[in-house]
């Protein structure tokens, strides 16, 4: 995202809509990109931590399950941020960057005590997620609502399939499971 920075900043100065057009574009396949990642380490994080960290660490797992989907939120988060730069809405910017702050203190004093660390990892995609919606009101005249809610129809079809296509194989094929569900997450973008 960073690298897009400074030519997307000079695009814009000339030419608005195309560096809007630009921002649409990557935000879509960024999301869609962080669905895919995401299910896929989301469904094999207990092989995946157990393959880097050993047994011992096999109760993490399961919370990286949960927290890992902040990387979708986050992956689209990057590039609110850097229009918002570009677009000098820095107080924007710096009003989403606190209140994501202040409701991730706020919802950890609430989940942890009730949840341990699954409340972090909760309290960890719902902050993030704040975050998202005050970029995206900020940019609304770049990104509509609707043009966001489409973003998320290919993605979301290609990750009921995935689940489908999981829940169908289950966990004992995992590798073949994971190469199948991209196969899949990918058709149905065609």
């Amino acid at each position: 995202g960073m690298v897009l920075l400074p030519s997307l900043s000079n695009l814009h100065s000339r030419e608005p809509e195309k560096a809007a057009g630009i921002y649409r574009l990557t935000m879509f396949y960024s999301i869609a990109i962080g669905v895919w990642i995401t299910f896929l380490i989301a469904t094999n994080s207990l092989q995946l931590v157990t393959l880097v960290f050993g047994t011992g660490y096999g109760p993490s797992a399961h919370v990286l399950s949960y927290l890992i989907w902040t990387c979708v939120i986050m992956f689209a988060n990057a590039f609110q941020g850097i229009l918002m730069v570009i677009t000098q809405q820095r107080s924007g910017l710096f009003l989403a960057t606190a209140l994501g702050a202040i409701s991730n203190i706020v919802l950890n004093l609430i989940l942890i005590p009730k949840f341990d660390m699954y409340g972090a990892a909760i309290a960890t995609i719902l902050s993030e997620f704040c975050v998202f919606l005050v970029c995206a009101g900020y940019l609304r005249r770049f990104v509509s609502v609707v043009s966001f809610l489409r973003f998320l129809i290919a993605p979301a079809l290609g990750l009921a399939m995935m689940v489908l296509l999981w829940s169908y194989l289950g966990f004992t094929h995992f590798f073949v499971a994971s190469v199948l569900c991209t196969l899949i997450y990918f058709v149905v973008f065609l």
